[in-house]
């Protein structure tokens, strides 16, 4: 009979963030282990985490559970023993660990979660942004081979249009080392902006910049950009966000938690909607536009190690969202035909930083 795997959250910084919960769950396991390339915990010790446990703690890779489906914890989990799996912050955020566990549940194994604090949340805490006041999420990422993804762009570009704030979560890049910082996510915002020069945002544009969350003493800066590039945030993990419309306690919120200047958020400064409808409407039609030329120029160059029906299925998504966006601004729904109009985005620079895919953009 199969045993059970269980997603354990560890939490951020250090292993104190683990819940009592998880770490019951986690000393009752017959088998535990741990993965950390998915965020960065720089107070974590592996040597005080086995001790907390109270049994050895097996590290893994991307490599392990993405390239090989997660098979040393299923193999376990198979052969009749309780399998736990200790991850950074929250454990269903990252998508990796979603994958894992469906195909866990497919093979009829156990699965069960245990949660802890995430970025998510942490970010509410230590600005006073109201958290029903977020869009939605996005990554900014390093360029791959010279291109940019615009994902985080129109993802900011289509919570600006509601009001909303977007929380930018940063490139990690455990194998290499590297890990984006608030200076390197605003220089790449900037690039985008001046590709694509559609005047979402400038130096004077307020952000807030988040280090450290969940440490002793967590760095949290309010400002424009051009103050947040010059700004010593310390060693990372660092997280971005860019305000939507403040509510005067959202200002205050800033001022005192945040040390943003009066002038940081003077009106104008803050990414926010001119007129929702027409301004959005003005994106879709361009979105939409710039779509039936990318997929007029895009050639395909091969599965790779994807497989053709990956391929496919993902090719199949980005021409339905993009089908989805023409609709939705015919309908009059213009908001929505930018939310579309973004997915199909996303879906094909993905496909092209992976080099199965090419295509152009209008120039």
């Amino acid at each position: 009979m199969p045993g059970s795997l269980t997603f354990i959250g560890l939490g951020l910084h250090d292993e104190k963030g683990i819940t009592l919960k998880g770490l019951e769950a986690a000393r009752r396991a017959d088998v535990v282990f741990l993965e950390l390339y998915t965020s960065l915990m720089p107070g974590l010790s592996l040597s005080r985490l086995e001790e907390l446990v109270g049994k050895p703690i097996r590290l893994v890779d991307r490599r392990v559970l993405e390239d090989q489906d997660a098979e040393p914890l299923i193999e376990e989990a198979l052969g009749g023993r309780d399998v736990a799996l200790l991850v950074p912050g929250d454990p269903m955020v990252a998508t990796t660990h979603v994958a894992v566990r469906l195909r866990a549940e497919r093979l009829g194994i156990r699965t069960a979660v245990v949660h802890a604090p995430s970025i998510i949340s942490a970010v509410v805490g230590l600005t006073g942004l109201q958290a029903y006041k977020f869009g939605r999420t996005t990554t900014i990422t390093y360029p791959e081979k010279g291109l940019l993804s615009e994902v985080p762009y129109r993802v900011i570009a289509e919570n600006k249009a509601r009001g909303l704030h977007t929380l930018c979560l940063l490139d990690a890049r455990a194998e290499e080392g590297r890990f984006m910082t608030v200076r390197e996510a605003l220089e790449v915002m900037l690039e985008l902006e001046e590709e694509l020069g559609e005047g979402l945002l400038g130096p004077g544009t307020l952000a807030v910049g988040v280090a450290r969350a969940g440490s002793e003493k967590p760095v949290v800066k309010a400002g424009t950009v051009e103050e947040l590039m010059d700004y010593d945030f310390g060693p990372p993990p660092h997280t971005l966000i860019f305000p939507g419309e403040l509510h005067f306690l959202e200002a205050e919120a800033l001022k005192v938690l945040a040390g943003a200047s009066d002038q940081a958020l003077a009106p104008g400064k803050a990414v926010r909607p001119r007129s929702i409808e027409g301004e959005a409407r003005e994106k879709a039609e361009k979105y939409v536009a710039n779509l039936d030329f990318a997929f007029s120029t895009l050639e395909v160059h091969g599965p790779g190690p994807v497989g053709p029906e990956a391929l496919n299925h993902v090719l199949d998504l980005a021409k339905r969202y993009h089908e989805d966006a023409r609709r939705f601004l015919e309908a009059g729904k213009p908001l929505t035909s930018v939310a579309a109009a973004s997915y199909a985005e996303g879906l094909i620079d993905a496909l092209r930083l992976l080099g199965l895919v090419d295509f152009r953009w209008p120039s």
